[in-house]
C-alpha cells in the first residue's frame, strides 16, 4: 500500500475534524449506533495521539441489573478507539480486528456520563494498536479498560 495521509497534521485541524465528525448532523451521528449513543468530543491531543469522548448514559442503554449494558460500553470503546485511528490513517478505511474490554465496576444511570480516553500505542503500515480507559466521575477510578487492534485497509473510505 502506498500510504499517505492527506489530512493536515495539526492540533487545530484535529479539533475541527472531530467536531465535524461528531456534530449532530455529522458523518458518524446521522445514522446508526453512534448517533443513538450521542457521543460528544471533550478533547483531543495531536502530539500525544489521544482522543476523549463523553457518552451520555441514556435510559434505553440500561440492562435488567439497572447498569449500563456491557455491550454498549464495548461499542463506546470501539467508536472512540476506532475514530482516533481513522484520523491518523485517513483516507484509508479501518476495521476492528480485536477489541478486548475489561469491566472494573458497573456503571449506573445516575452516573450520567461515560468518559472514554483513547491513545494510539502503535501505528504501523497495516495495523494500529489503540488503548482506552473509561470512567464516570473520577478518572482515577476506571470503570473499564480496553485494547484494540485495527487493520488499515488498502481501499480508501467511501
Amino acid at each position: 500500500m502506498n500510504y499517505t495521509n492527506p489530512l493536515p497534521q495539526s492540533q487545530e485541524y484535529m479539533d475541527i475534524w472531530f467536531k465535524g465528525l461528531l456534530d449532530e448532523n455529522g458523518e458518524l451521528t446521522a445514522n446508526g449506533s453512534v448517533g443513538k449513543m450521542r457521543a460528544r468530543l471533550t478533547g483531543c491531543n495531536f502530539e500525544n495521539r489521544t482522543l476523549e469522548l463523553v457518552h451520555p448514559i441514556l435510559p434505553w442503554e440500561i440492562n435488567p441489573q439497572n447498569a449500563l449494558h456491557g455491550g454498549l460500553i464495548s461499542a463506546a470503546f470501539d467508536t472512540t478507539l476506532s475514530i482516533l485511528g481513522e484520523y491518523f490513517c485517513y483516507p484509508y478505511a479501518l476495521v476492528t480486528v480485536t477489541l478486548n474490554v475489561t469491566f472494573c465496576s458497573p456503571v449506573f444511570l445516575e452516573s450520567e456520563n461515560l468518559h472514554i480516553e483513547s491513545k494510539i500505542d502503535f501505528l504501523g503500515k497495516s495495523l494500529i494498536s489503540v488503548s482506552g480507559i473509561a470512567w464516570t466521575a473520577d478518572k482515577n477510578s476506571p470503570v473499564a479498560t480496553a485494547t484494540s487492534t485495527l487493520k488499515i485497509l488498502s481501499k480508501e473510505r467511501s
